[in-house]
């Protein structure tokens, strides 16, 4: 018997028209926001953030699938492979912001960016001006 390790196996191959009409749905369900070039996802999201849709009965993020959708590959494509953010915006689903890496890239990628941008921004910027300023 030929069990799925991991859930990897458990997507049947979308047809190309069932891809389209999923593409055109998430798209028709976006804002775009013109400073950023973000595809701001309107639907539901995670507790994290992440823009979230049923797709073959299943919740997945929204930013895979595009993702997937724009570089050909499968739904099945390995677990461990995630995608790291190039805006600020967790549901923005644009393709163009998006490229496949490990958890810990995206680690990384979002502590560097939470630092630049996040809501604790100032405060860490802050406390490293003060380490700077009295020789730390």
């Amino acid at each position: 018997m030929n069990v799925p390790r991991d859930g990897l196996d458990r997507f049947r191959p979308l047809t190309p028209d069932e891809k389209g009409r999923i593409y055109q749905e998430i798209v028709n369900n976006c804002e775009l926001h013109t400073a950023t070039s973000c595809w701001a996802w309107r639907g539901v999201r995670s507790p994290k953030g992440y823009a979230l849709k049923y797709i073959q009965g299943q919740m997945r993020t929204v930013s895979r699938f595009m993702l997937c959708y724009t570089t050909r590959e499968s739904l099945n494509f390995p677990m461990d492979a995630c995608h790291k953010e190039h805006c600020p915006i967790r549901w923005c689903v644009n393709s163009d912001h998006l490229e496949w890496g490990t958890h810990e890239d995206n680690c990384e990628e979002r502590e560097a960016t939470q630092f630049r941008f996040g809501a604790n921004a100032r405060r860490k910027r802050r406390a490293k001006a003060k380490g700077v300023a009295s020789g730390q």
